[in-house]
């Protein structure tokens, strides 16, 4: 292979990288009711805690649970849903809007466990922060 090969080859490997890394941030821009809509299909209601449990590995997304349902920022109860046994929470990722140092836009998921053990609901919301 010449270095004129070797050079066009790296280029592309690396705007490759670019492009996959700006399209997983992308898909995080949607709308709340997208990213839950995406989810729905993934891990639709009814589903196992044991799929759940699968699918959020497989995504490697760490991930709590909580008894009841909790909002992982605040760490606080909303409204009381006693039908909920147990919250999932896992953050999707994040995303800046424009520079570097722009404020950081966190995207989380809850899962809603009922008493059965199967998925009853999700949450999807994003919280914005400035970081320093």
């Amino acid at each position: 292979m010449t270095t004129k090969s070797r050079t066009l080859s790296a280029t592309l490997l690396l705007v490759s990288a670019v492009m996959l890394i700006s399209c997983t941030a992308c898909s995080l821009r949607r709308s709340e009711a997208s990213i839950r809509a995406s989810l729905l299909r993934r891990v639709p209601v009814g589903t196992s805690r044991d799929t759940l449990e699968t699918f959020l590995q497989k995504k490697e997304w760490e991930h709590q649970s909580a008894a009841g349902f909790t909002r992982p920022i605040l760490e606080t109860d909303t409204k009381s849903r006693p039908e909920v046994r147990e919250s999932v929470s896992a953050q999707l990722g994040y995303y800046r809007e424009g520079l570097l140092y722009a404020p950081e836009t966190l995207v989380w998921a809850t899962w809603l466990m009922d008493t059965n053990n199967r998925v009853l609901d999700i949450w999807v919301w994003k919280y914005t922060h400035a970081g320093f």
